[in-house]
């Protein structure tokens, strides 16, 4: 994939359009060639204190790579992962009908299962990983 940085789109995996970024903070372009000189820990250094938390690395006005803070990084995970989940919902939605529908209240479900309020008041923490 070749992305051009000078115009105002930059498309990643032909999907995702970036729009009004790289070309406008120009401070956020970094020449590949700084790397070759020694520079990355500075660089890194950079990404991070960047209010943005982005960084482009480009060859010949190219871009070869986006590099993102940890925070900015975490922030667009999030986000992807909510929007994942959004539509989800709503293609489980486009085939429920509340009037044919069978629906269940949180008592049902906590009945059908056998959980008690005892259950729910002796959980801890819950960490979930979802692929």
């Amino acid at each position: 994939m070749t992305t051009a940085v000078m115009n105002d789109t930059v498309e990643i995996d032909d999907t995702i359009k970036i729009t009004d970024t790289i070309n406008n903070y120009t401070h956020s372009v970094i020449d590949i060639s700084e790397f070759k000189n020694g520079a990355a820990e500075k660089i890194f250094d950079d990404v991070e204190a960047d209010k943005l938390g982005i960084k482009a690395v480009v060859k010949d006005g190219v871009a070869k790579c986006i590099l993102l803070s940890p925070e900015k990084y975490v922030k667009l995970s999030d986000k992807l992962f909510d929007a994942e989940l959004c539509a989800l919902a709503e293609e489980r939605m486009k085939n429920f009908d509340l009037k044919t529908s069978k629906t269940y209240t949180q008592e049902e479900i906590d009945r059908m299962f056998g959980i008690t309020e005892e259950d729910l008041a002796n959980v801890g923490d819950v960490e979930l990983e979802i692929e």
